[in-house]
């Protein structure tokens, strides 16, 4: 139940078979962590997803710019062409202005913390070590 409003049965995982259906780079991360046996289905789930994206593992993001920065993998007729597209191209036509952002669409947000004392590492440990209270 990650949807933006109580009554809203949109689901996180809505937005992220949507990144994978329409991506043409994937990147598995911390593979390191994941049986062999699991990357393997994953990969088969994601390659069934989305048979034509190149997925790369990798461990700590660790990857080189240039298999993702300018690539030359985005075909803009090929993306027209897909279900995902134009749903997001109509409701952007749409008068009302209904059409959100996906992170308003799914709840999705962040926040910077600024500060000119630094962070106390013990203390950020223990949080972790041991939560809030």
């Amino acid at each position: 139940e990650m949807g933006a409003e109580k009554d809203d049965n949109r689901m996180i995982v809505d937005l992220l078979i949507d990144q994978i259906e329409t991506a043409n780079i994937i990147l598995l991360n911390k593979v390191d962590r994941v049986k062999k046996h699991h990357m393997g289905t994953l990969r088969s789930i994601i390659s069934h997803m989305n048979p034509t994206a190149e997925i790369r593992e990798t461990t700590y993001s660790k990857v080189e710019p240039s298999f993702v920065l300018n690539s030359g993998r985005f075909n803009l007729d090929e993306a027209r062409g897909m279900k995902f597209w134009s749903e997001e191209t109509e409701e952007l036509k749409n008068p009302s202005g209904s059409k959100l952002p996906e992170s308003e669409e799914y709840g999705i947000s962040s926040f910077v913390y600024r500060s000119d004392r630094p962070f106390d590492d013990d203390k950020i440990q223990d949080i972790i070590d041991e939560g809030l209270e």
